[in-house]
């Protein structure tokens, strides 16, 4: 049985890793997640991209959980999913935006849509 401290490291280690990495389904839905901490807690905004969108969702890291309990929520199982290179614009654009980032959906969803809207994110280089 993992202790308590054991199933913190666990969680924190896997969120770090996979705030590394740009994620992409078969069908071309990008996924990113970046931690960031606001008022001594920690929280983690998922980024889903799509072909015309991004949405944003934002939660609370709860240390209490299993790794496991991450790994489904952010990623569904059924989802053939792999990790690519971040490319410049998306760098760029998420770079920004986790300067502004809170743990509210909405607001952080408004600066992403100007973000997106600045950088014209989805025309070709």
């Amino acid at each position: 049985m993992k202790s308590q401290e054991q199933k913190e490291r666990e969680v924190l280690n896997y969120l770090d890793k996979t705030s590394q990495h740009l994620f992409v389904t078969k069908q071309g839905v990008m996924f990113k997640i970046i931690t960031f901490k606001q008022e001594g807690e920690l929280y983690y905004s998922q980024f889903i991209i799509k072909k015309d969108t991004i949405k944003v969702v934002t939660n609370k890291v709860k240390l209490n959980r299993f790794k496991r309990s991450y790994k489904d929520e952010l990623f569904e199982s059924y989802l053939e999913i792999k990790s690519i290179r971040m490319f410049k614009k998306l760098y760029d654009l998420l770079k920004n935006i986790t300067l502004d980032l809170g743990k509210d959906d909405v607001k952080n969803q408004e600066r992403l849509d100007k973000l997106v809207e600045h950088y014209k994110f989805f025309e070709k280089e």
